[in-house]
This record gives structure tokens, sequence and C-alpha cells, in this order.
């Protein structure tokens, strides 16, 4: 019973696939923008978040419980989990053993700051 409709998926797949391909149709995902995170930070250099001005600060969900575990090495530093502001709500971010990009470099968590017309979110960044 489970082959045959793992058979039968099998055949619907390839039939949308070979249509698809006939008719020139293209099917395009568009990942969703990473969150600011430590090791994404320092490997891109910036975040891909718009600022958004908001009126009131939103309240801060209560942080979920990290599980630090053992230093993977000596260069390397633990970032507690953090909430993340995306674009209309907070993101919870994991805390994580992380290399820093530089030896005197420390990570500053995100937070909203004061601007024309209320507040905006500054991601969390290496300084």
């Amino acid at each position: 019973m489970v082959s045959n409709i793992r058979r039968l998926n099998l055949v619907l797949l390839s039939a949308a696939t070979i249509s698809l391909m006939a008719c020139g149709s293209k099917v395009i995902v568009t990942p969703a923008p990473l969150a600011a995170t430590p090791s994404n930070f320092a490997a891109s250099g910036t975040t891909t978040t718009t600022p958004v001005v908001v009126a009131t600060i939103p309240a801060t969900p209560a942080p979920l419980q990290d599980v630090e575990g053992p230093s993977p090495g000596s260069n390397y530093v633990w970032v507690a989990g953090y909430y993340n502001w995306v674009g209309d709500h907070y993101q919870w971010v994991p805390g994580s053993w992380v290399v820093t990009p530089s030896g005197n470099l420390h990570w500053v968590a995100g937070k909203w700051q004061p601007t024309t017309g209320g507040y905006t979110w500054v991601p969390g960044h290496w300084q």
C-alpha cells in the first residue's frame, strides 16, 4: 500500500515537472531574508532588514531557555539567545558559540533607538 502511494506520488511529481518544462514556465523561490545573527552578520557585514519606525516600542516576549554547552574552541564566544525585530514581529535567535570576526570585538544586542516619529530597531552587531 505504502509503495503504491509512493509510486503514485513519483508519477504525479514527474508529470508536473514535465508539464512545467513543456510550458516554459519558471518557478522562482525567493528565500526569506536572514535574521541578524552573530554568525551571519560577521559573514556579510550588513543586515538585510529595512528600518521600520514604530510609535511605541513593542513588548518583548519572555526569553526562551538557552543551553550553553561546552565551547568548541578558545576563539569562540557565547552569544546568548535574544529576540530580533523582523519587520512587524520579534523572532527568537537561539544562543550559540560564535567565532568573533576580530579578537577585540564583542556582540552588542539589538535595541530600539529613538528617531523622528518614534523608534527604530537597530539590529545586533559586532563592535
